[in-house]
């Protein structure tokens, strides 16, 4: 979904929901009607999606199958 409002205008919901948690946090929090209902349910949608993808990689520091990861702003590299 093309987001057309606010700050975020021009962006997908999928950029959105990995690049701006801010604002995905904030969307999700307001008692929202038309377009930012519409863009909050898409972020609800991309996160049932992304929780249901199995970690594929190993812990850096054990080296056993990764159970939890984290990801830091303007970063694209997981720690795990």
């Amino acid at each position: 979904m093309l987001l057309d409002f606010g700050t975020q205008m021009g962006k997908t919901t999928q950029l959105v929901f990995l690049k701006a948690p801010d604002f995905v946090v904030w969307a999700l929090a307001q008692d929202a009607s038309g377009k930012l209902a519409q863009a909050a349910a898409a972020f609800r949608r991309h996160a049932t999606v992304l929780n249901a993808k199995p970690f594929v990689t190993r812990c850096h520091q054990c080296k056993k199958p990764a159970t939890r990861g984290s990801y830091y702003r303007n970063t694209t590299d997981g720690v795990w």
